[in-house]
């Protein structure tokens, strides 16, 4: 990746191609002409001819106003990967980039609006007894109602920085036929300054009311908008594609992936577990399924005129054996990542992870025992359980979408096709995680599917 001026924030980087348009110092005064992108544009194509590289950044794309023809000139030039064997059939492809994430302006200072004195909260309670005291004509009355106490608000702190991202890949992608290829790709991602909601007033673990003990106790909750949080992910990705050949194409990709981060429920501008130590929720993303496979593929059935069987069938033939199609999605994945936690029953004491003091595994997992719950237990009061955030897995994930087309052509200019899709085509259930709370009876358990049962459709097109 190499860093070059760009006309919108009339930055120089070091080692940037310098353009008529590029500033002495570091302003915001462009006029975001056209002519200065192009310019810089031409000087970018420029040194990456020197240099020998295919990854250069231009400019923002997001701030014009139509980007496309830029993109598209960019994909042409500059798309050329090392060919380090000197053909067409082999080429090594990497990049390297670092992202910035605007979050004030996203999330950030955004909620911020609904803070007090902006706006609030204040109850109108019915008076006691059988007798109305509040109606339409004037649902609050003046001198009535209360406001609630501990009262919840957002800051976002002067010394925010923005979440950065650092991404890299390295791709080895080869030609086997005329109509094959295979790829593989290694991406890795580190992500820093990641957001999260700091719950500064939320006092330590004591017997006790909470609101009496918070460090603010006019307020509840405060939510810090803070950054220090990370992610990072590791991925594999194989693939392999067939174009249409022979009445068949197809592609179909794996993607082994590691993501670790610390946000319990799997995204951003969540709270912590243990507001004294973000890191204790770091595990596995529970939206991630760290095994994934899909493959599609579309064939045309080798029956009837123009195919490779039975060519010459008679009309009424050629109507009932020819024109087939189809086509068809399979899904396989490994099981999502979760936690097992417990209910507090104490005041004061959160509710959090459970010890682990087992082997939560069992020899023959099934939905009534997918995990070994007496390997759990609470935690001693007042404290955080030990075991570890989102380490178990849950069942994995099977699909098979797949649709049968009937293609008739009536003359040289019309054809009519009738189509049958299937979604889910085995009807096979794939199931959700078991439930991880062993304050709950049916821990272990396993209630629900991840997916829908078979759905049919039929449908018909006519071209012309």
């Amino acid at each position: 990746m190499t860093d070059v001026a760009s006309p919108l924030f009339k930055v120089d980087w070091p080692g940037a191609p310098k353009s008529k348009f590029s500033p002495k110092h570091d302003s915001f005064n462009s006029n975001l002409s056209y002519d200065q992108q192009d310019e810089v544009f031409d000087r970018c194509v420029e040194l990456a001819r020197k240099i020998s590289t295919d990854r250069i950044r231009c400019f923002d794309f997001w701030r014009l106003e139509n980007p496309a023809p830029y993109r598209k000139q960019i994909n042409e030039v500059l798309q050329k990967a090392f060919r380090p064997l000197n053909t067409d059939r082999f080429i090594v492809r990497g990049g390297y980039g670092i992202y910035y994430n605007i979050q004030p302006w996203q999330f950030g200072s955004f909620p911020l609006r609904a803070n007090p004195p902006f706006s609030g909260v204040r109850n109108f309670e019915a008076a006691a007894g059988a007798t109305p005291s509040l109606f339409l004509d004037n649902p609050f009355p003046a001198g009535s109602g209360s406001t609630p106490s501990g009262i919840s608000v957002e800051a976002l702190p002067k010394s925010y920085r923005y979440p950065e991202t650092h991404q890299w890949n390295f791709t080895l992608e080869s030609q086997v036929r005329p109509d094959l290829a295979v790829r593989a790709t290694y991406i890795g991602s580190e992500q820093e300054h990641a957001t999260y909601l700091d719950p500064i007033n939320t006092p330590l673990q004591a017997p006790g009311p909470v609101q009496p003990r918070r460090p603010v106790t006019a307020f509840g909750d405060i939510q810090v908008i803070n950054n220090g949080s990370t992610s990072n992910t590791q991925m594999l990705q194989l693939a392999v594609t067939r174009r249409f050949a022979s009445g068949l194409s197809f592609e179909a990709q794996y993607a082994w992936t590691k993501q670790l981060n610390s946000f319990p429920n799997g995204g951003r501008f969540s709270e912590p577990t243990d507001p004294q130590n973000i890191r204790y929720d770091r595990g596995n993303d529970p939206r991630i399924r760290q095994q994934y496979f899909i493959a599609n593929y579309l064939y045309d059935l080798p029956f009837g005129k123009g195919r490779r069987f039975l060519g010459n069938l008679s009309r009424p033939m050629q109507l009932l054996v020819g024109g087939w199609e189809t086509t068809g999605i399979v899904t396989l994945g490994s099981g999502l990542p979760f936690s097992v936690t417990f209910d507090s029953p104490l005041e004061g004491w959160y509710s959090s992870r459970a010890d682990l003091v087992g082997n939560p595994s069992v020899s023959n997992r099934s939905r009534s025992e997918w995990f070994n719950t007496a390997a759990f237990q609470l935690p001693a009061p007042y404290t955080y359980g030990t075991s570890g955030s989102t380490f178990l897995f849950g069942p994995g994930f099977t699909n098979w979408d797949t649709a049968f087309m009937k293609n008739v052509a009536i003359g040289d200019k019309y054809n009519v096709q009738f189509r049958v899709e299937m979604f889910n085509t085995l009807n096979h259930p794939s199931f959700g995680n078991p439930a991880s709370d062993i304050s709950s009876p049916s821990a272990g358990t396993i209630t629900r599917t991840a997916s829908a049962a078979r759905v049919v459709q039929l449908a018909g097109r006519f071209t012309f």
